[in-house]
């Protein structure tokens, strides 16, 4: 397995996200989608390497809908998002 596709553990994120938190992540996705924290349901919240880029791969539910998101975990940047009915 390649150094771009290794999934880091939470026990690593601390030594390799040099900028933003995984909470401060999942603020950023929930602003975006002008969601309050307390009315979803985090699926997953976790970092990766994409595309060389360390990233918060961000999923959550809310209102019927399933919201996927990539953070990047330097900057706090959003590279990709979409959000997609939970019945498709």
């Amino acid at each position: 397995m390649s150094d771009i596709s290794k999934k880091i553990d939470d026990a690593e994120m601390s030594e390799v996200v040099g900028g933003i938190s995984k909470d401060k992540a999942l603020s950023i996705a929930l602003s975006h989608a002008n969601l309050p924290k307390d009315k979803v349901w985090v699926k997953k919240n976790k970092i990766d390497i994409d595309d060389g880029i360390k990233v918060f791969e961000i999923e959550f539910h809310a209102n019927n809908k399933e919201y996927e998101y990539d953070i990047d975990a330097s900057t706090g940047e959003i590279r990709s998002f979409d959000i997609d009915s939970i019945y498709d």
